[in-house]
């Protein structure tokens, strides 16, 4: 094998590797994005009231936090709240497509 064959391999190698190391940290993220609530934080409440309540919105959970108390539910996707189902789809799909890409590799 000649040297310039020898480096020519090497850089593909290392192409395929920074290829890699990229479809990881986007499924990663993607994913991070994904189940992580957080996006959306809604102050329902003054700090100085006897009630103070923060509403922290996800796409799959919400977490309801009043004094301290915090309890998840699943994210509300009916009504006025519809466009979730769509985001949810397009989430889901897109880490899908990362995955498929890593297997192509």
């Amino acid at each position: 094998m000649t040297d310039g064959k020898k480096k020519q391999g090497e850089m593909a190698v290392m192409g395929d590797v920074v290829i890699l190391l990229c479809i990881l940290l986007s499924v990663g993220s993607q994913l991070v994005g994904m189940l992580v609530p957080g996006w959306w934080v809604y102050p329902a409440n003054d700090s100085g009231s006897i009630n103070a309540s923060t509403t922290t919105y996800g796409l799959w959970v919400t977490v309801i936090c009043v004094e301290g108390d915090c309890n998840e539910i699943p994210t509300d996707t009916s009504g006025s709240n519809a466009w979730l189902q769509v985001t949810q789809v397009f989430e889901s799909v897109a880490v899908g497509f990362c995955l498929l890409a890593a297997a192509c590799l």
